[in-house]
């Protein structure tokens, strides 16, 4: 009884300030209102605070100085035990942006900070608040979201799926403002440079995501923005890799956005010679991974290969070949594509190859050529060594693999078959590799009929096959139109000079025969054939 009477004297209470206020709006005395206002405020920390929610957002823009008061009201009642009370609180929040837009972005940041919310509905019911909001001001809701995703707090992968949501629903608002986006990704940018490696990897790759939809990004007519992203890149992987496949994959997100934007005539080789600068670094278990990415992506790197590109990228390279080679274990993915680019450089700077690894036999050879000479056959000797081994038992490994896999339960095969492909590739590889040096070693740098593990066909032998597999097609869908026991005869080579005239009278006449005609089914039909 107690509590009830508490309860009705706060709901009298309540309900009179309520009065006061709306007669005072509704009279445009709003001075007069200020102090019932205030009042209902304060009835968030009471019994009837389920009243309070959703009145006092309706009438905070007549009292911007108390905005404050009002978002802390409405923070705590989003704590609250009753989750009726924590929904309009919610709603309350995002009410309150609809006549105050200078206070976008402070309210949009603490509604982020609601994301980590377990209870499915009140999720459901802020993304309703929030994606409203967004595309009402997306540069205001960008500084918000971006200040969670810089952040370190639990928050921020989950506010950079947001985002990337919530940009996604807009695209087509963005696509339309050019300056819009220009505006986004230099805050993009900015944040990226801040956070560096504490940006973590899903973030920075939805991020990477956010940019490339953008048509300022795709259509590489802004070189000052270009220059801006080429320039983050290389920043943000400067130092970045620590050998963590956290830090790996936040690389390879920053390698595959290089290889884009050197589609589009932007030199972005610096990323790539941070990564053979960083790879000592590398934890054995990521090396073939982000090796076979090399793989993959030097292709797109068009100015790595340039007369400047490789004047950076030799040095780089046979410093990460050494490091390698002087661990002792060679890993045959990396030595591959080091040696297939190290022959690549030859095109565009031959002479700096020949003094870097010692090749040839001048006729006045330096102490420091000699010397660089020997580290190369040194470590060419390691290498080649390491490949006749694994090329004497790989056969043995691929095969008690294959016994191994045929009686392996599902779920072991899912470790088994990648272990098995991983045979085949480092058995591609070390089969490969001895003929690399052997070209660097002959300096006949064009590889021709190397069949590289990571591009799958020998060099210049593609157009070949692909002319053989196109023949053997055609021949195919040839026979599908009769008979598959019978084959096509190949025309006769006997010439008409060791025929008798009765023969080549025969051969002359027009017959009956098997052939298509107008006849119904697949069978003989009437209608002109071969005798």
């Amino acid at each position: 009884l107690t509590f009830r009477g508490s309860r009705n004297m706060a709901s009298a209470d309540f309900y009179k300030a309520y009065s006061i206020l709306n007669n005072a709006i509704s009279e445009g005395k709003i001075e007069e209102g200020k102090a019932a206002y205030e009042e209902i405020i304060g009835f968030a920390k009471s019994d009837v605070k389920n009243l309070v929610a959703p009145i006092i957002p309706k009438f905070a823009h007549h009292f911007p100085d108390l905005l404050d008061k009002v978002i802390n009201a409405l923070l705590d009642l989003c704590e609250d035990a009753s989750t009726p009370i924590r929904a309009d609180a919610i709603r309350g929040l995002g009410v309150l942006t609809y006549k105050n837009k200078g206070s976008i972005t402070k309210i949009l940041s603490l509604l982020i900070q609601l994301l980590i919310l377990e209870d499915e509905n009140e999720l459901k019911i802020l993304r309703q608040v929030i994606s409203p909001i967004f595309e009402e001001d997306v540069k205001q809701a960008t500084e918000a979201f971006l200040h969670h995703i810089k952040s370190r707090k639990p928050i921020k992968e989950k506010a950079a799926a947001f985002y990337f949501e919530q940009m996604e629903n807009c695209r087509e608002k963005v696509s339309a403002n050019m300056e819009l986006q220009q505006y986004l990704v230099v805050n993009i940018l900015t944040v990226m440079q801040e956070a560096g490696a504490d940006l973590g990897e899903k973030s920075l790759g939805m991020l990477f995501d956010v940019m490339r939809r953008f048509e300022v990004v795709r259509d590489g007519k802004h070189p000052g923005l270009m220059q801006n992203i080429n320039d983050t890149l290389q920043a943000v992987t400067d130092g970045l890799f620590d050998g963590t496949e956290e830090t790996a994959k936040q690389f390879l997100h920053c390698l595959r956005m290089g290889a884009d934007l050197s589609q589009k005539n932007v030199d972005c080789s610096g990323v790539l010679f941070n990564f053979f600068d960083s790879m000592g670094e590398a934890a054995p278990e990521l090396e073939d991974k982000l090796w076979s990415s090399i793989a993959r992506t030097m292709p797109r790197y068009p100015k790595a290969f340039t007369s400047n590109g490789v004047d950076k990228l030799i040095p780089s390279l046979y410093s990460a070949l050494t490091a390698l080679a002087n661990e002792g274990k060679v890993n045959f993915g990396m030595v591959e594509i080091m040696m297939y680019m190290l022959n690549k450089c030859a095109e565009k700077n031959k002479a700096l190859l020949v003094t870097t690894l010692g090749l040839g036999s001048p006729s006045e050879p330096s102490e420091d050529f000699t010397a660089r000479k020997e580290e190369f056959e040194r470590h060419a000797r390691t290498i080649v060594k390491e490949c006749k081994l694994k090329l004497l038992d790989a056969d043995d490994e691929i095969k008690s693999m294959n016994r191994k896999i045929k009686v392996a339960e599902a779920e072991e095969k899912k470790t088994l078959i990648p272990a098995k492909f991983k045979l085949i590739g480092e058995k591609k590889a070390a089969d490969c590799i001895p003929k690399l040096i052997t070209c660097l070693k002959e300096q006949k740098f064009d590889m021709k009929g190397i069949k590289l593990s990571f591009f799958g066909k020998p060099k210049g032998q593609q157009r070949e096959k692909k002319s053989t597999s196109a023949a053997s097609a055609a021949v195919g869908s040839k026979r599908k139109r009769g008979s598959l026991k019978e084959e096509k005869k190949a025309p006769s080579t006997t010439s008409k000079l060791d025929m008798s005239l009765d023969d080549i009278a025969k051969a002359s006449k027009p017959g009956r025969g098997r052939g298509r005609g107008r006849g119904r089914g697949r069978g003989r039909g009437r209608g002109r054939g071969r005798g």
